[in-house]
């Protein structure tokens, strides 16, 4: 499907997917991936390619104003305001720009989040180059210490909350000394979380580096919220089904950026630099950053802050070079590919990447997990195994403990035996074998369980019962001839079913349903659908997945899907004399105000006429003179925009002869969706 795109040369053909009129009469263009963002932009004017750069650098995926964006961009650049106002309509209109309104009727403008790294690594590609091999002699690591990559570091917190349970109060906050012991156990240390500001310990009752290992868990479905705790999945997050360690990395630090960066423009903005540069090549931290604005207020220190947070998730290093002549200089290399899923899509390095790789089990029944390995692998391997080693290899050894633990979630020495067989490749070794039928031989053969019993007084009524198709229907099993076993959570139905059949009944609850008040406790008077200690969002909105508040700004908002319309990006223009737009004419004096003044409240230039020459004046204002008035404004040189604002000048009034008033062509989006011309 092909349109054109009014305001540019040429015709560009769209994607067909989003683009047409939607039911409410939008004009829509969903931009998917990184070869939509870049056909975009090579039909944009420069003015919406600068502008939209100027906008994710200033707020990334966060709301704000027209008003904002208007005045802010145009005190930097020479662009007018009625140009700025056309310029955000049309990115409305092509889906680049989203809205939405506050409850008292303001919109908000805003850049998609997961976007908004694609765009500026579109408008602003990185300009540093990575430095030659030999560039890694002479470097020190500027951090001591092996580190595991987060997706590591998840998985053992993760395993130590299965395996120990995470206990939480009935105002929904961790018990102290457990929360305690897990953060005493991470590498990525709570202080080194704090210090990037993306959880601080104010906002959340745990350890820095636990809440981010509980929010990450709860937002990827590796954890769940239940009455009085938290709760780990026995299986790994789908997303991560079938995924090796690095792709399940690159897939957090996507997380990681839209949900901690994606809050603070400043740091959105280094965060998505860093991910223009090619994994495993060596950058000079100062080229880097210069293509990066970092002079402006605030940006050193994210930038410091942002390399923290990656080095401490294993995910980047930083050298300096120790010898002369780069004595001092400080250099950054990705260990896991950092780009955007639409940047990788078709690359080199994409069709390269390797398949997952197989454990190995040895005879005395220890696994070697190497750091390929697909990540379903070691999630199981925590739930059956003893971990005995963390590091660029994981190690794990099977033991008659380990069994037990295995056999309580559903595995048997068959399915245990034939999955070990299938992840290395190969056939047990004989010795593991063994041993692993000598563990499993002795699982099973005993249980204990809690039962509600249905004990009658006599045979009779045993046998009526036993007869009954329904009443039977809510037995487990026949203990004796006057005591069966109830069914699970079918006590409350079978006293109903006893009293229809002339036997009334009071149901007995469960060993510990109740307290030792006969008060339920208080996971019984949670309510469903809400966390401990937590509430419903106001307005119906669900409530963030997380552990910590981190729902995207623009989702407190309605949204507003209609389209811009002439009138409001220039009120009161049905009443202005369709001569003023349309071609320079002479004017009385006292019209000629009556149009600087049209323009002044538009925000717009004037084309006219002075000695032999045409010109365009932006005036900002009136004043009063001795000869009547004065507009002071400034010129376009050759009538061009652009990003430096030329002197400001004043005018008199007789100085305005032939004149109109000129507005950015398209204006608007016609009632069929397609935008006019004045």
């Amino acid at each position: 499907m092909k349109r054109e795109r009014a305001g540019t040369s040429g015709s560009l053909p769209e994607y067909e997917a989003g683009s047409g009129p939607a039911e409410d009469g939008t004009l829509e263009i969903e931009l998917d991936e990184a070869a939509a963002c870049r056909y975009w932009a090579g039909g944009a004017s420069r003015l919406e390619r600068r502008l939209l750069r100027w906008i994710v650098r200033r707020y990334a995926g966060l709301p704000f104003g027209e008003d904002e964006a208007e005045l802010g961009f145009a005190a930097d650049e020479a662009w007018t305001g009625a140009e700025i106002r056309v310029a955000l309509a049309r990115m409305r209109r092509d889906g680049v720009l989203l809205a939405v309104r506050k409850a008292w009727g303001d919109r908000l403008l805003y850049v998609p989040a997961e976007k908004a790294g694609i765009w500026q690594l579109t408008l602003d590609p990185p300009g540093a180059k990575p430095l030659p091999f030999e560039g890694e002699a002479d470097a020190e690591p500027l951090s001591a210490g092996s580190r595991l990559p987060l997706s590591l570091e998840l998985l053992t917190v993760w395993s130590a909350m299965r395996r120990h349970g995470f206990p939480l109060t009935a105002k929904g906050v961790p018990h102290k000394a457990r929360a305690d012991k897990l953060a005493s156990a991470m590498r990525l240390t709570g202080e080194e979380v704090e210090s990037s500001g993306i959880v601080t310990a104010r906002e959340q009752p745990a350890p820095p580096n636990v809440a981010l290992a509980l929010d990450i868990g709860l937002c990827v479905g590796a954890l769940a919220r239940e009455p009085g705790r938290i709760a780990v999945s026995d299986r790994p997050p789908a997303a991560w089904a079938g995924k090796t360690r690095p792709e399940v990395d690159a897939g957090l630090l996507e997380l990681a950026t839209l949900r901690y960066a994606g809050r603070d423009a400043k740091l959105h903005g280094a965060a998505t630099a860093l991910r223009g540069l090619t994994p495993g090549l060596w950058y000079k931290e100062s080229e880097v950053r210069g293509n990066a604005d970092s002079a402006a207020e605030g940006e050193d220190e994210a930038w410091e802050r942002w390399l923290g947070l990656m080095a401490a998730c294993g995910w980047l290093e930083r050298a300096v070079v120790s010898d002369p002549p780069g004595a001092g200089e400080r250099m950054l290399r990705w260990t896991i590919d950092p780009r955007p899923p639409g940047l990788r899509r078709g690359s080199a390095a994409a069709e390269a990447a390797p398949g997952e790789g197989a454990i190995y089990v040895q005879p005395d029944l220890e696994i070697l997990v190497p750091p390929e390995a697909g990540f379903d692998a070691r999630w199981i391997l925590e739930g059956v195994a003893e971990r005995t080693a963390a590091d660029v290899v994981f190690a794990y050894r099977l033991t008659r403990e380990s069994c037990r633990r295995a056999s309580e979630a559903g595995w048997t020495f068959s399915s245990l035996a034939d999955w070990l067989a299938q992840e290395s490749g190969g056939p047990l070794p004989e010795p593991a074998r063994r041993a692993l039928a000598d563990w499993f031989s002795r699982l099973g053969k005993a249980s204990v369980a809690e039962a509600t019993l249905l004990r009658l007084a006599d045979e009779e009524a045993a046998q009526l019962v036993a007869r009954d198709e329904t009443a039977s229907g809510l037995l487990e099993e026949r203990l004796s001839e006057r005591v069966f076993v109830v069914r699970p959570g079918c006590a409350e139905a079978l006293v109903r079913r006893l009293g229809e059949l002339g036997y009334p009944a009071a149901a007995v609850p469960a060993a510990g349903a109740r307290t030792a008040g006969g008060k339920p406790e208080a996971k019984d008077r949670a309510e469903p659908g809400v966390p401990d200690g937590g509430s419903p969002e106001r307005g119906g909105r669900p409530a963030d997945p997380g552990w910590v508040q981190r729902r995207p700004a623009s989702s407190f908002y309605e949204e507003d899907r209609s389209p811009p319309k002439e009138e409001e990006l220039f009120p009161g223009l049905g009443d202005v004399p369709a001569a003023w737009l349309k071609e320079p004419r002479s004017y009385h004096v006292s019209t000629r105000r009556e149009l600087v003044e049209r323009a002044i409240a538009w925000r717009t230039g004037l084309k006219l006429r002075r000695e032999n020459d045409w010109v365009r004046f932006v005036p900002e204002k009136v004043t009063p003179t001795e000869r009547g008035w004065a507009a002071t404004g400034w010129i376009r040189p050759d009538g061009e925009a652009g990003p430096v604002r030329c002197s400001r000048q004043e005018w008199s009034a007789d100085l305005f002869a032939e004149m109109m008033i000129e507005l950015p062509a398209p204006s608007g989006p016609g009632p069929d969706g397609t935008w006019t011309n004045h």
